[in-house]
């Protein structure tokens, strides 16, 4: 466990108030644990954002035109000779 590291943070009442009342309810056990749980979930929070905008997309275009659709063994195929390209100085 890495050793702890002492932050201060200035919050308006309103959030402070409500970070006591996670406490005070139970939820959580103490600030660190709020700050845990809030970066947890604004870590799912950018993970969902990253499917609608990256992943659907790509679903959805490749549902309506499965032409556009690659395999691994084509993506793992494509990769090597990008690879191969680079060892022998070329710039794919």
């Amino acid at each position: 466990m890495m050793a702890a590291r002492e932050t201060l943070v200035r919050l308006p009442p309103e959030q402070a108030a409500a970070l006591d009342h996670l406490i005070a309810s139970g939820r959580c056990r103490d600030i660190t644990e709020v700050v845990a749980a809030g970066s947890e979930a604004l870590d799912a929070w950018e993970l969902d954002d990253w499917i609608e905008n990256e992943v659907l997309p790509v679903v959805a275009a490749s549902r309506a035109d499965p032409s556009r659709r690659v395999t691994a063994a084509q993506r793992r195929e494509a990769l090597e000779v990008g690879r191969e390209a680079r060892e022998r100085g070329g710039t794919r």
